[in-house]
């Protein structure tokens, strides 16, 4: 299972969890998530028929003030842990190209909420974390 994950360096962690955490619960309740900086992509969107099977995207938030789990079912979740100095995210999915759009989503969001701050979302994959 591809992993990334990303160290955000800011005191505002628990902050950024909750605002990325209600976002992705706002959206749980829109068939597909068809914001403007998401994009409209074939694994957002249900095949011709509308067949539950074929790519459509169930997506669930579940947070605390210190750590959250947003899930794309069936492709992947998204796990937050907020510290003092620090917001982790981790991203696992069931391929590459899921995981690469996981981080598109949860990076594009972050940079929209963070952009007063400055936040920077560099993911790292698994392999480079466990070589460091």
């Amino acid at each position: 299972m591809p992993t990334a994950e990303a160290r955000i360096d800011t005191d505002r962690g628990g902050r950024y969890l909750g605002q990325l955490c209600r976002h992705a619960a706002a959206m749980a309740g829109v068939d597909g998530h068809r914001g403007a900086d998401h994009g409209a992509t074939a694994d957002h969107s249900p095949a011709p028929g509308g067949n539950r099977d074929t790519g459509h995207v169930t997506v669930d938030a579940q947070w605390s003030d210190t750590s959250g789990v947003i899930t794309f079912a069936p492709h992947g979740t998204c796990t937050l842990e907020a510290g003092e100095s620090a917001l982790v995210v981790r991203v696992d999915a069931v391929d590459d190209d899921k995981l690469a759009r996981i981080q598109q989503i949860i990076g594009s969001d972050l940079d929209r909420f963070g952009r007063r701050d400055g936040l920077v979302v560099s993911w790292t994959s698994a392999e480079d974390a466990g070589a460091a």
